[in-house]
């Protein structure tokens, strides 16, 4: 098996493969959202460990979670187009939390609506965590057709 580490550009996405776990883990750890449901806030490990409950809420949010895995396993490969590919997805995956500013009835005996009524620090590290990859494979992808644009110009 080809050893990924070998060259500065694989230690560089790799540090930023690690920066970006370092902020996922930060978010983890810090208030991410106030809902109708409860009192206080939801904290990043609780959204983390019980979020995939809210696929049933047709809010499918947490699953952009399984598509990060994918996305840093790509990018450390400089598999860049399947990078920014399962960025779009987990992008997408992601948006679906506008599902939960609309207020959704959670209880049909009370009609108890619930929607996001505060989003706090730790929201914004996670969506920055999920987003640095993405950022960086298109810049990495700009970069390396720039390359090989200069390289068949000078052919």
């Amino acid at each position: 098996m080809k050893n990924i580490f070998t060259n500065n550009a694989s230690r560089n996405r790799l540090f930023i493969v690690a920066i970006s776990i370092v902020i996922f883990i930060i978010a983890c750890f810090l208030p991410c959202l106030k809902t109708t449901l409860d009192d206080g806030p939801y904290y990043g490990y609780q959204i983390l460990s019980n979020g995939w409950i809210a696929i049933f809420g047709f809010v499918p949010t947490w699953f952009s979670n399984i598509a990060y895995l994918f996305v840093m396993l790509y990018f450390i490969r400089n598999k860049l187009d399947a990078a920014i590919g399962a960025s779009i997805i987990m992008v997408l995956l992601m948006a679906t939390i506008i599902m939960l500013l609309i207020p959704m009835i959670h209880d049909f005996e009370t009609y108890k609506l619930i929607y996001i009524q505060h989003v706090y620090s730790g929201a914004y590290l996670w969506i920055i965590s999920l987003l640095l990859p993405l950022f960086f494979s298109i810049l990495y992808k700009i970069k390396a057709n720039k390359h090989s644009s200069a390289a068949i110009s000078t052919d």
